[in-house]
């Protein structure tokens, strides 16, 4: 590896030939032109599925995820509201999931710290992810839920930043727009 190589540029490569597999599926297939109606609005963001503390906190945890370096993070590129989209497309148990995931996250914090994930300071918000997070080889019982959610989350997070034009033009360097002058078809 190079001196160059970053976790970022190692979750990039792979949420390239990752998000090829996930486009397969209808919730996501379903939210793309719905992603780019509501972007062409250019209005403030108001969730769809979520009640508004809980798209902070999902908008905290993407974050978390892929937080800004030198590129943008998940926020600048509003993960958290295409997530929030892709889940409102999303059939009952999948919106379920989701939303039992973030009320875990807050209760597993008001449990260990008395305050709401949101409340907590960075430092504890890591310590807390870390814990769930997919690093270990096997949690216990009171964690599985939690690790579960997060282990989703972070997928949804690489797909639809790599696929936002944010994640696309700043972060990984690609053009806004590729033309295909002429499509020629298998050359078999």
């Amino acid at each position: 590896m190079s001196k160059r190589t970053t976790r970022r540029n190692v979750l990039a490569a792979g949420a390239g030939a990752f998000g090829y597999a996930t486009l397969q599926t209808e919730p996501i297939r379903a939210a793309i032109p719905a992603v780019a109606a509501y972007q062409a609005e250019g209005s403030t963001w108001t969730p769809r599925l979520l009640n508004p503390a809980q798209g902070e906190l999902l908008a905290t945890l993407c974050e978390h995820i892929l937080p800004r370096t030198d590129t943008p993070g998940a926020r600048d590129a509003a993960v958290h509201e295409f997530i929030d989209l892709e889940l409102s497309l999303a059939d009952g148990d999948e919106q379920l999931a989701a939303l039992g995931g973030l009320d875990w996250i807050d209760r597993r914090a008001q449990q260990l710290h008395g305050s709401s994930f949101v409340g907590l300071g960075a430092a504890r918000q890591i310590d807390m992810l870390r814990e769930i997070s997919d690093e270990h080889e096997a949690h216990p019982s009171e964690l599985v839920a939690g690790a579960a959610f997060f282990s989703d989350l972070k997928r949804r997070t690489l797909f639809a930043f790599y696929t936002s034009k944010v994640g696309r033009t700043e972060a990984l360097g690609l053009p806004d727009r590729v033309r295909v002058e002429r499509f020629r078809g298998c050359q078999d």
